[in-house]
């Protein structure tokens, strides 16, 4: 954006008030264009919006301006475009400079929360690339307004928490770039404010310690204890820049600070609430300090580890504290995984200069292991205990619980503000990877105190987590060859009580244990998994059922025989109860793979597969799964038989799993669901006329036929037509839907009908639909084309493609549209040139400047039948264009002939012409070929080269003709001139030699 005069800020107001009061969208929308234009190409607007900001009275119009303005600045201060080669920032410094001077000189003035609110906020923006380096007034404002709050007597007002919390935003802002040079930047202004923030600091502390001596929770100074806490983070921000080992005193005493604070805090605690949420937010900000300086903050190290073994042990109900205590718990064991013993520490961490740092290190290593070796096996029963407190509420919660954590990737996580049960599990896993003889050691003893007394050792409410410690613990045995405990007894005890309680835990225990066990033990423990699925009443304990069942049969299928596999199938007519649940949504993905397993194995099963097979296609329980019309469960069952079409490879998808999924179309095809009909579509594509029965192909067309009046009156819903005509056009290539002058009909109106719609984009999508088709129907009568038929159909393309001219539009779709327009026209000069060439005269086509237009498109020509076809039309143009026109485009159209008579030659190489359609088949076997929506047709690849029947082409000869005839034009040496590329001249005159 160029530097210009200030926008009206009269007329941007005036846009204002059309967007926010007026009724009609058109104006509206018009008022929205003008500000956009004014964000894109004037610079000086962000001033216009401070000015409107600064000097109107109306509230409406002042949020207005300002929400405007965060959102300009979010989008263009940084942004920067590429003038003659060299990168320019949109906004000059200069502007930057004068908006930030009106930010920071608003930040002292007494303004609405909600504006203060989005000021913060667009500071944030300009302070993650700009302070403190490039923002000196906003570094002058905090070190001038915190030399000036600390000669003040009262420090609790709400302009200096407005202060604190603009403070705390910019921090929290900078402290998450990590980059060494903003580092500094950022250290340097911490030295300078951290001596009179701690004065700050020291001086709340101190008032909120009295405050909440005196008084209780109802009567204490609110503001006060927000001042505090914000005050206590900023702190922890304002560390971050240090240097571990060069500012290791600074470091050390901040955290020591918030240590002490944090004692006081729970000295006082007394089950307060304002003391709970400070705490929270103090052990965040220690945690996170310890995280980034493990060994500076060494000395207090002890305390700390002692106050989070003081949280743990706090009364269960305590959530959000024992949570946060978990957490840290589990991030020191992270951070401190490395000084386990000194050989590892000295190889994999870099050795540090001072000696003071590495006495400190030596220092941590020892704190830690003797915290752990005095507390591991009481802190180890602490958090079973409060994992069992979670566990005993609700098993139903628990597996939702399981279910979301498998969908968040690393990135969602927030190990503060996950679920109890999430982070003792957390925990657990750091424990028994650290210390895993003294956690097995345990378990050992109690294990056999439950066997030799019946279970009554460990108390029932306890068991649930007990066993899910001892399931996991069992993944480090053989690895650490430690001492092994048998499973089997506790199994069988667990299943003998018949109680739902037991068998949960039987399904916790049992799983951890599935790689371990014996064929005989894994066909046991498979077939009272079922019996547990099948005789308990708890949804949850049945969800839980398969997805142990799932388990084995993603991990030990191969040693499940077919009498399994047919007693798993009883367990479908149970699902249809499942799916009645009011809230499956958590769940629903464990049955969507129960059933997908069974399918699939029961299909590649190598003994009686075909027994399995019609067992499930007469299922009647299956079938009535189906006809659950849920669109939560139709769109996962749409998914399993994706997945179950490209399990196996493609061009061999088993008969049986074509009529299974026809089966559940058929009961589905007449909700118009867009996952049915893009299933159907998939199964088109996966069906092999050499590979697939006949009766399949007997199956697809009556699915199709039987509904065709319903799919066809849905052909001007823009979300249904593509796949509607996406079937058409896959059934007349497998030669499953006759070509019916209806038919075409109806694709000439439809093309009609798209150029009045006013969505270009919809426009062009609707044309690049019904043009697929076409071009299916010319080529599957190409052998007996009858050009005069399409004439219109000419024309209409010939003047659509003039049209492309004017378009400005650059998608995908519209490049695909103007790429089927030419492959359409080619094939009609290609086998009717005289007619074709009637029709430009008819017309008023111009030769020359539609074959300029046609050579700047043919470009994004890609397939290798179309792209053949596309040079022999190109040189029999030559007959028809003027000799300017042959002399500007003769040296890349011989380039694009050589590399196909190249490739034609390569081509007759048997061993080239097989690794080549080897290669295809490998791109049309890939899952994400297969699975996209916008796929191509491997039969229409074939019938291209079928019907084009390139074979019987001569390439060589083609070229070699068309020069000839370009010389009646042009001499040889007058062509060789035109020429510049001397390699491509010599490969010219060697086929001329040739030939």
């Amino acid at each position: 954006m160029k530097e210009s005069q200030l926008p009206d800020p009269e007329k941007i107001k005036y846009s204002f008030n059309l967007i926010l009061f007026t009724k009609e969208e058109k104006l509206r929308n018009q008022a929205s264009e003008f500000l956009r234009q004014l964000e894109q190409n004037e610079p000086q607007f962000l001033l216009s919006l401070l000015n409107i900001y600064e000097n109107e009275n109306t509230e409406v119009m002042r949020l207005q301006s300002l929400l405007l303005l965060k959102n300009a600045i979010t989008r263009n201060w940084i942004k920067a475009s590429i003038i003659n080669g060299k990168r320019v920032n949109n906004l000059s410094e200069q502007l930057k400079a004068q908006v930030k001077e009106s930010l920071v000189k608003q930040l002292s003035q007494n303004i609405a929360l909600k504006e203060r609110k989005i000021l913060n906020q667009i500071l944030q923006v300009i302070a993650k690339y700009d302070f403190p380096g490039k923002f000196q007034d906003l570094e002058n404002y905090f070190i001038t307004t915190l030399s000036s709050i600390n000669q003040i007597m009262n420090v609790i007002s709400n302009p200096i928490y407005d202060f604190i919390i603009t403070l705390k935003t910019i921090e929290k802002e900078v402290s998450k770039n990590r980059l060494m040079a903003f580092k500094t930047q950022q250290k340097e202004f911490s030295q300078k404010v951290l001596q009179l923030f701690t004065h700050l600091w020291k001086n709340i502390t101190q008032l909120q310690l009295q405050d909440l001596t005196k008084s209780s929770q109802f009567t204490c100074n609110v503001l006060l204890q927000k001042t505090s806490q914000k005050l206590d983070r900023i702190l922890s921000y304002l560390a971050m820049p240090f240097h571990q080992e060069e500012d290791l005193q600074i470091i050390s005493e901040i955290f020591k600070a918030l240590l002490q604070k944090a004692t006081e805090l729970l000295k006082l605690y007394s089950n307060s609430e304002i003391i709970k949420i400070h705490l929270k937010t103090l052990l965040s900000s220690l945690t996170n300090l310890q995280q980034l300086y493990p060994i500076s903050v060494g000395y207090s190290l002890q305390d700390f580890l002692t106050i989070l073994r003081i949280i743990l042990f706090l009364d269960v109900h305590e959530n959000r504290l024992i949570n946060i205590g978990l957490a840290s718990l589990t991030r020191i064991l992270k951070t401190h995984f490395y000084y386990c013993t000194k050989e590892q520490f000295k190889e994999i961490i870099p050795q540090p200069k001072l000696q003071v740092y590495i006495q400190l290190r030596e220092l941590c290593h020892e704190t830690f292991k003797e915290f752990f070796n005095t507390h591991i096996i009481s802190l180890l029963e602490r958090i079973i205990i409060i994992n069992s407190s979670k566990r005993n509420q609700n098993i139903k919660e628990i597996l939702e619980i399981e279910q979301d954590l498998m969908k968040k990737s690393n990135e969602d996580k927030d190990d503060v503000f996950e679920s109890t049960y999430v982070l003792c599990e957390e925990c657990e896993e750091q424990l028994i990877s650290r210390f895993p003889q003294q956690i097995m050691s345990y378990l050992i003893e109690n294990t056999q105190q439950l066997i030799s007394t019946n279970y009554s050792v460990i108390k029932p409410d306890l068991m649930d987590s007990f066993f899910s410690l001892f399931g996991r613990t069992i993944k480090i045995q053989e690895k650490l060859k430690l001492q092994t405990v048998s499973v089997i007894p506790i199994l069988n005890y667990l299943f003998q009580t018949e109680n739902p309680e037991y068998y949960y835990r039987y399904i916790v225990l049992g799983k951890e244990f599935i790689s371990r066990f014996s064929q005989s033990e894994l066909e046991q423990f498979l077939e009272q998994i079922r019996i547990i699925v099948l005789k308990s009443n708890d949804i949850a304990i049945q969800i839980a059922g398969l997805d142990c069942i799932n388990q084995v049969l993603n991990n030990q299928a191969n040693k499940i025989d077919c009498q399994n596999f047919f007693n798993l199938q009883k367990i479908i007519s149970l699902i249809y109860k499942i799916l009645q649940d009011d809230d499956i949504s958590h769940y629903i993905q464990v049955i969507i793979n129960f059933l997908y397993l069974l399918v699939y194995n029961s299909f590649v099963k190598k003994t009686d597969q075909i027994q399995l097979t019609n067992d499930l296609l007469s299922n009647q329980s299956l079938i009535n799964l189906f006809n659950i019309k849920i669109s939560l469960i139709i769109e996962n069952f749409c998914e399993m038989f994706k997945k179950l079409l490209i399990s196996f490879s493609f061009g061999n998808v088993p008969d049986q799993l074509f009529q299974l999924a026809i089966i559940f179309i058929s009961q589905n095809i007449q909700s118009n669901h867009h996952e049915i009909l893009d299933l159907y579509l998939k199964l088109l594509y996966e069906f092999n006329k050499v590979i697939n029965d006949n009766a399949i192909g007997f199956l697809l067309q009556s699915l199709f036929l039987k509904n065709e009046n319903l799919l066809l009156q849905n052909l001007e819903n823009n979300t249904t037509q593509y796949f509607i005509l996406s079937m058409i056009n896959e059934l007349i290539i497998l030669d499953l839907l006759p070509i019916s002058n209806n038919l075409y009909q109806m694709l000439a109106q439809l093309l009609i009908n798209a150029q009045t719609l006013n969505d270009i984009e919809q426009q062009v999508e609707m044309k690049n639909n019904c043009l697929n088709v076409i071009e299916t129907i010319i080529l599957q009568q190409i052998g007996s084309i009858d050009a005069t038929f399409y004439g219109n159909l000419i024309v209409f393309l010939l003047k659509e493609f003039q049209n492309f001219q004017q378009t400005t539009l650059k998608s995908f779709k519209f490049i695909d549209l103007k790429t089927k327009v030419i492959n359409i026209l080619n094939i009609f000069i290609f086998k009717e040139e005289k007619y074709f060439m009637e029709l430009f005269k008819e017309n008023k086509v111009d030769k020359d400047q539609y074959f300029i237009q046609r050579q700047e498109n043919s470009i994004n020509i890609i397939n290798k039948g179309y792209k053949k076809l596309n040079t022999i039309v190109t040189l029999l143009f030559f007959k028809f264009i003027s000799q300017p026109i042959i002399k500007n485009f003769i040296e890349p159209v011989i380039k694009e002939c050589i590399v196909e008579i190249q490739y034609e030659i390569d081509m007759q190489n048997g061993q080239y012409r097989e690794q080549q359609i080897k290669n295809r088949l490998q791109y049309h076997n890939m899952e994400k070929v297969r699975l996209s929506k916008n796929r191509e047709s491997f039969e229409r690849e074939k019938l291209l080269e079928r019907k084009l029947d390139y074979g019987k082409l001569n390439m060589q000869q083609i070229v070699v003709g068309t020069i000839n005839q370009v010389m009646i034009q042009l001499s040889f040496q007058e062509m060789s001139q035109l020429i510049q590329d001397q390699n491509l001249l010599d490969q010219l005159n060697l086929l001329l030699d040739e030939c």
